[in-house]
């Protein structure tokens, strides 16, 4: 075992951030004590964080809802109750995919803030809000099917 190793506690959930010298791209490494580690690019970071807090957070709902259905309605059997979580969390995820595909908004905040304050356009001329899928903050780069420039430049409104 490293020095390293042993200064990170045996289950604890870690994350920090790592430039990766070679790719030239930034990098976010998850691990779990000296059990667990991967590294992923910082979109992926952000789609799992936000994957934990749905889980908090339907974790909670559920233990509120079984516990509410046992002490309020009386509700004792548990494979009655089972049956209704496994509804309950069914109509969550249709809910919850509704609710995603309503307000999703591809533009990362970084791009989001910068197209407020001045017109981004590639090189081509495709106004970023034209693009189907953006790069990551702090890249650069048309991804427009058949565009091939390289990279954005910002123009003044």
């Amino acid at each position: 075992m490293t020095e390293e190793e042993n200064t990170i506690e045996e289950g604890v959930l870690f994350a920090e951030s790592l430039f990766g010298f070679h790719t030239r791209k930034p990098l976010v490494r998850i691990s779990y004590g000296i059990t667990f580690e991967v590294m992923t690019s910082p979109a992926e970071a952000r789609r799992f964080a936000l994957s934990v807090l749905e889980a908090a957070e339907a974790a909670e709902s559920d233990a509120f809802l079984c516990n509410w259905m046992k002490n309020r309605i009386g509700i004792t059997d548990d494979e009655k109750l089972v049956q209704i979580l496994r509804d309950f969390r069914s109509e969550r995820i249709k809910n919850s995919e509704e609710d995603k595909a309503e307000n999703y908004d591809p533009m990362p905040p970084a791009i989001r803030k910068a197209y407020e304050k001045q017109k981004i356009i590639c090189r081509c001329g495709h106004s970023i809000l034209s693009h189907g899928d953006f790069e990551e903050e702090g890249r650069e780069g048309c991804k427009l099917i058949g565009c091939r420039c390289a990279r954005f430049e910002k123009r003044e409104k």
